[in-house]
C-alpha cells in the first residue's frame, strides 16, 4: 500500500504547475548566475573570484544559497499534499483502509520529497546549459557522470 501512495503522490507532483514552475526557476536562476562573465556579478551573495563557474566551491555555494529557498519549495509540494486530503475529509477513508498512518503519511512525505529532488535537478539543467553558452576559459573540464 505504501508504494501504491508513494506513486500517487509523486505523480500528482508531476502533474502540477507549481512543479514546472520551481524547477524553471531554479533553471533559470543557475543558468544566469554561471553564464555571466562580468566580473563582480553578485547572485545569491556569491561571485565569481578565479575559479571556473563549474568550480565545486561554486556549485557548494549555489546549492547551499539555494537550501533557503528550497525549504519553501518543500513547504509548498509536500505539505499540501496532506493538507488536501484532511481539507476535503477523506483522511478518515485512508485510516479504516488496511493502512496505517505511516505507509500513508510515509507515501505522501516521500513522493513529495522524490518530487523536490526532481525540482533540484533544473539546477542541473541551468549549468549545463550555461555550459554550452560559455566560452571555454570559463568552464573546466566536465562529465555528465
Amino acid at each position: 500500500m505504501f508504494k501504491t501512495i508513494y506513486l500517487k503522490e509523486l505523480k500528482d507532483q508531476l502533474k502540477s504547475p507549481a512543479f514546472y514552475i520551481f524547477a524553471g526557476l531554479l533553471a533559470f536562476g543557475t543558468f544566469i548566475f554561471l553564464s555571466e562573465t562580468r566580473p563582480g556579478i553578485t547572485f545569491l551573495y556569491i561571485s565569481f573570484g578565479k575559479e571556473w563557474h563549474n568550480a565545486p566551491i561554486v556549485i557548494a555555494r549555489l546549492l547551499a544559497s539555494y537550501t533557503l529557498v528550497g525549504v519553501l519549495f518543500t513547504m509548498i509540494m509536500t505539505g499540501g499534499a496532506v493538507a488536501r486530503d484532511f481539507s476535503a475529509g477523506i483522511h478518515d477513508f485512508f485510516f479504516t483502509t488496511p493502512l496505517n498512518k505511516v505507509q500513508y503519511l510515509g507515501g505522501r512525505f516521500l513522493g513529495g520529497l522524490t518530487a523536490n529532488f526532481l525540482i533540484f535537478g533544473g539546477i542541473l539543467m541551468g549549468m549545463l546549459i550555461a555550459g554550452l553558452k560559455l566560452p571555454p576559459g570559463y568552464w573546466g573540464p566536465f562529465s555528465i557522470w
